[in-house]
C-alpha cells in the first residue's frame, strides 16, 4: 500500500498549471503554441481530480484524462466526474511506467507534486512518457521541489523521519528553543509551517518515502536526455511577488545552471517547470511590444487612500492584490489601473483599455499628453514582470451573469462540498467558509434571492452571488 492509499490526500486546483498559462509562457519564451481548441490534457499522478474536473468543467470543449497509481484516489477523482456529470473527463489506475496513453496525442501534460516524490527510475519513466504523451506543438508541466531553498524543508523533514516524533507538541518545543538569529529564522518559518498545515499535507510532504529536491540545471539536463527542452517557469520566475528580472539583468543570467543563482537569492523552493519537445518549433523571445500587442491584462491595484486625484500633478501610491506597492503620476495610468481593478477578474487588450482610461478621464475633464501611452504600456510589462499585473494569452467568460434563482453548475455544487475553497475559469481558488460553500451547494435554481436572504445577512448574500457572478461561475436557468 502507498502512502496516498494509507492517507488520503485532498488535491486543489494548481493555477499555475492550467492550459491558458502554459501557452502564454511558452508565448513569453518562444516556444510552440498548442491549439486550445479542442485541447486534450493528460495529467500524471492526478490524485483525486482536483486540477482536472475544473478543466473539464469550464471548458466543455476539452477531453481530460488522468491516471495515477492509487486506486483510492481514482475512486474520488472518477466519482467527482459522475458527479458532476463530466463526460469530457476520464480517469484510470494505472503505474506511469506502464502507462497505456495515446502516444503523440496530448496538447498538455501535467505532472504537479510527482517528480519530486517518487523513485528515480519512476522520474526517468514520467520524462519518457511526457516526451512520448505529448503532440508535436503540445506542453509538458513538471513541478518539482528546487534547491537550494528546498534545504531548509529537508533538513526538518529529515530530523522528523529520523527522530520519530512527529507531533504538534514536538513542533511546538522545538519552537520554543528557536533562537533569534537568521537560522533561527529559516527554521522557525519552517517548522510553523509543518506544525499548522493539513495532517495529510503533513504526511506526504515531511514524512512520505519519497521526497527530494533538485537544481535547475539538473532537471534540465535529465529532461533533455529524454528529448523534452525547458521553455521557461510557469510561474514567471516570481517567488511570493519578487520580482527576478532585475536580479537576471545584474548578474547576467543566461543559462538554466545560472538560474540556480537567482533561486538561491529568492530562497525559491518550487519550481513549476513548462517543457516541450527537442523537435518542437521554437523562436526569439518577442519583445515587449509583441506581448503587450498578444496579450489580455488584468489584475487588482487599489488606491491607498481617499480620494484618488487623478490629475498628473499628483502622485498617487497603490498597492497591488499580492502586496506590491507603486506610485503612479500620469492620468492615463492611473485611470487605466482603475479601470483594470473594476473590471477583475475580466481583463483588456492594451488598445481596450487604453479607450476605457481616455473615456474615464473625459468623464472627469481631464486630458492628456499625446505619449502618455508610452507610460502606460512601460508600465503594464514592470508591473507584470514584478508580479503585479497579469497578462493572458486567452479569456474564457468570467464576469458574467447573475440569474434569479441563482445557479450554479453541477461541478461547482460537488466541488463545494469536497474541498475548501471554489475554482474559478482561470484555476484560481476562490476560498469560501463553510456556511458559504453550504449556500453554494444549494444554487440549484431552487431557491430565489428573496427565499436566500431570510436565511442569513442581506449583505453577505449579495456579497456572495457578486462573486459568483463576476467569475462567471452562474449558469443559465
Amino acid at each position: 500500500m502507498n502512502d496516498y492509499e494509507s492517507t488520503r490526500y485532498l488535491g486543489l486546483p494548481i493555477a499555475a498549471a492550467h492550459p491558458f498559462r502554459l501557452a502564454w509562457t511558452s508565448r513569453v519564451h518562444g516556444g510552440p503554441q498548442p491549439d486550445l481548441i479542442g485541447a486534450r490534457i493528460l495529467e500524471i499522478g492526478c490524485g483525486d481530480g482536483a486540477t482536472l474536473l475544473p478543466l473539464a468543467a469550464h471548458q466543455s470543449s476539452w477531453r481530460v484524462h488522468g491516471i495515477d497509481a492509487s486506486r483510492q484516489a481514482i475512486g474520488f477523482a472518477q466519482d467527482g466526474a459522475l458527479a458532476a456529470n463530466l463526460a469530457n473527463a476520464t480517469f484510470a489506475c494505472e503505474d506511469l511506467a506502464a502507462s497505456t496513453v495515446e502516444a503523440d496525442s496530448w496538447d498538455i501534460v501535467i505532472a504537479h507534486g510527482v517528480y519530486s516524490w517518487i523513485d528515480p527510475e519512476r522520474r526517468a519513466a514520467l520524462l519518457r512518457l511526457a516526451y512520448s504523451a505529448l503532440a508535436p506543438n503540445g506542453l509538458a508541466y513538471i513541478s518539482f521541489n528546487a534547491l537550494p531553498g528546498w534545504s531548509v524543508r529537508g533538513t526538518v523533514r529529515h530530523a522528523l523521519l529520523h527522530s520519530h516524533e512527529q507531533s504538534h507538541e514536538v513542533l511546538d518545543r522545538m519552537l520554543a528553543h528557536v533562537g533569534a538569529d537568521a537560522w533561527g529564522s529559516l527554521l522557525a518559518a519552517e517548522l510553523r509551517r509543518a506544525r499548522d498545515c493539513r495532517d495529510d499535507y503533513r504526511v506526504h510532504e515531511y514524512l512520505s518515502a519519497h521526497n527530494e529536491a533538485f537544481w535547475v540545471g539538473d532537471f534540465v539536463r535529465d529532461a533533455a536526455a529524454n528529448g523534452l527542452r525547458w521553455i521557461g517557469d510557469a510561474q514567471f520566475d516570481l517567488n511570493e511577488g519578487r520580482p527576478y528580472e532585475q536580479l537576471r539583468a545584474s548578474l547576467g543570467i543566461a543559462n538554466p545552471r545560472a538560474e540556480e543563482m537567482i533561486d538561491l537569492i529568492g530562497y525559491r523552493q518550487l519550481r513549476c517547470a513548462v517543457l516541450a519537445r527537442d523537435n518542437s518549433p521554437i523562436s526569439a523571445a518577442p519583445d515587449d511590444a509583441a506581448l503587450l500587442h498578444d496579450a489580455i491584462i488584468a489584475g487588482v491595484i487599489a488606491p491607498l487612500r481617499q480620494p484618488f486625484i487623478l490629475d498628473d500633478a499628483i502622485a498617487e501610491s497603490m498597492r497591488s492584490a499580492g502586496g506590491v506597492d507603486i506610485d503612479v503620476q500620469g492620468s492615463l495610468a492611473k485611470a487605466a489601473l482603475l479601470e483594470l481593478a473594476r473590471i477583475y477578474p475580466s481583463g483588456l487588450r492594451y488598445e481596450d483599455l487604453l479607450d476605457h482610461a481616455r473615456r474615464i478621464l473625459h468623464e472627469h475633464g481631464l486630458h492628456t499628453q499625446a505619449d502618455a501611452h508610452r507610460e502606460v504600456a512601460e508600465g503594464v510589462m514592470r508591473l507584470w514582470r514584478a508580479g503585479a499585473l497579469e497578462l493572458r494569452s486567452h479569456m474564457p467568460v468570467v464576469a458574467g451573469i447573475r440569474p434569479n434563482p441563482p445557479k450554479v453548475s453541477a461541478f461547482t455544487r460537488y466541488e463545494a462540498t469536497v474541498r475548501p475553497a471554489i475554482s474559478s475559469p482561470l484555476g484560481i481558488l476562490l476560498p469560501l467558509d463553510a456556511s458559504d460553500r453550504a449556500m453554494v451547494a444549494q444554487f440549484d435554481g431552487s431557491q430565489t434571492e428573496f427565499d436566500l436572504r431570510k436565511t442569513g445577512d442581506e449583505t453577505h448574500v449579495d456579497e456572495l452571488l457578486d462573486l459568483l457572478a463576476r467569475w462567471g461561475l452562474f449558469v443559465a436557468n
